[in-house]
């Protein structure tokens, strides 16, 4: 193994020097080179710099929230940043978390830190531990059937070398007895067949208490469609999260071929949708006349005044109207702006909004715009690229007022809320593999 991490050691030193030229030439950098900088900074061979010493001078208290998804470079900074203090000058760090709830190892956190911090602390500061397990939002009866089950899943003991967090029991502080746990065995793993099942449940729940508040946590966007579209033929109006990809909106793959287009005058399919697309709406045989047999670019052919003499009146008058829209974008001024902003342009020049059906529809193109203009890698999307780019974008929901619609939500997203009854579908799929999916409904 030695040679191989000295070989790794050497990668990762050049690999961080070209992490830096990228930076500079983009006059970008991310969360990680901010840290990583502040970090720097503030220590100098394990030592705080004179800055270090000057900061924590000015600082009386610190505060960390969610202290269980600290990652090292984190932990190392609040090292720093607390180097000079010593007991009793009245300087005090508070942190906050739940190293149960630890879920973000993804983006480097370690809850191992947390264990850490509690038994020799942060630097020279020595914590004092408070274990706060009173359940204020939860029913008794689900607070004692999570103790239950839940406790299974982790280790009987603490280990900081293996970040191993053992289970605490939690105490409910509300009194009344209401509230069950039901497991529902499922026959068919299909996701249609469990979404049927969904829906019963509500028009059940429903019937017992109108006035209930429901929710239907999924753990993943796929898993949400078959699910909206079953409670919505039973009836149900539905709130909640974004879950139709904006790749399958009809004007977002125009805007996504308008995009390639304007990236690229050699992509053939692309030039052939924004062609035949709604704004422009060439006909195939017209399409025919123009590019069958000729190997110069789409672009170049509208430009050619032999070309352009086979076709008929109606299909010169659309390609003049593509010329005057997408010459700007393509051979003149707006070359140099960015890709989000010739794509916005030429698309209005183009009428794109009054191909739009309804009001949702402009906004899906302005979400995918905007997403563009946010995104730092736009510039460099060409082809395929776009409809990958565009598959992680999701469609805004059409806003429904209604008081009892049932709220669809990732279980992210419904972090901090809560529901008279709350359904988790397809919790056994991981686990059981092809047995039976498993849904609990919460009440």
């Amino acid at each position: 193994d030695v040679a191989a991490l000295t070989a790794l050691s050497q990668l990762l030193r050049f690999a961080a020097a070209e992490l830096q030229l990228e930076f500079a030439a983009r006059g970008r950098v991310d969360f990680a080179a901010i840290a990583a900088a502040a970090r720097a900074s503030l220590t100098e061979q394990g030592q705080p710099t004179d800055l270090a010493l000057r900061l924590g001078s000015g600082i009386r208290h610190i505060l960390v929230d969610e202290f269980q998804d600290t990652s090292l470079e984190q932990f190392e900074l609040l090292r720093a940043l607390t180097a000079a203090w010593e007991a009793g000058d009245g300087r005090t760090l508070f942190a906050v978390g739940d190293p149960m709830q630890s879920i973000y190892q993804f983006r480097e956190a370690e809850v191992g830190l947390f264990l850490r911090a509690r038994d020799q602390g942060i630097g020279t500061v020595r914590l004092q531990l408070l274990r706060l397990r009173r359940n204020f939002r939860s029913a008794p009866g689900l607070v004692r059937w999570v103790n239950e089950h839940c406790a299974q899943m982790f280790p009987l003991h603490d280990d900081l070398r293996l970040a191993a967090i053992r289970y605490l029991p939690a105490i409910a502080a509300r009194a009344e007895a209401g509230g069950v746990v039901e497991v529902h065995p499922l026959a068919s793993v299909a996701p249609e067949y469990e979404a049927t099942r969904i829906a019963a449940l509500v028009r059940a729940c429903r019937a017992r208490n109108p006035g209930a508040t429901i929710a239907v946590l999924v753990s993943a966007r796929q898993q949400a469609a078959p699910i909206a579209a079953a409670l919505q033929d039973a009836g149900f109006a539905i709130r909640g999260i974004r879950l139709e990809p904006l790749r399958e909106r009809p004007v977002v793959r125009d805007l996504c071929a308008l995009a390639r287009a304007l990236q690229h005058p050699g992509d053939r399919s692309a030039w052939l949708a924004v062609l035949h697309g709604p704004q422009l709406g060439l006909t195939l045989a017209q399409l025919q006349a123009l590019a069958e047999g000729r190997d110069a670019t789409l672009w170049e052919l509208v430009h050619q005044p032999a070309v352009l003499a086979q076709l008929d009146a109606d299909a010169q008058a659309r390609l003049a109207r593509l010329r005057t829209a997408l010459t700007p974008a393509l051979a003149g001024p707006e070359r140099a702006l960015p890709l989000w902003q010739r794509l916005d342009r030429a698309w209005l020049r183009l009428g794109g909004p009054a191909a739009c059906d309804d009001e949702r529809a402009w906004h899906d193109a302005q979400d995918f715009i905007q997403a563009l203009a946010d995104a730092a890698d736009a510039e460099l999307l060409a082809g395929d690229a776009f409809d990958e780019f565009a598959s992680d974008l999701y469609a805004t929901p059409e806003p429904v007022t209604a008081a009892d619609a049932i709220e669809i939500l990732t279980m992210h997203g419904a972090k901090g809320l809560e529901w008279d009854v709350v359904i988790v579908p397809g919790i056994g799929r991981a686990q059981r593999g092809d047995r039976e999916p498993l849904l609990h409904w919460l009440e």
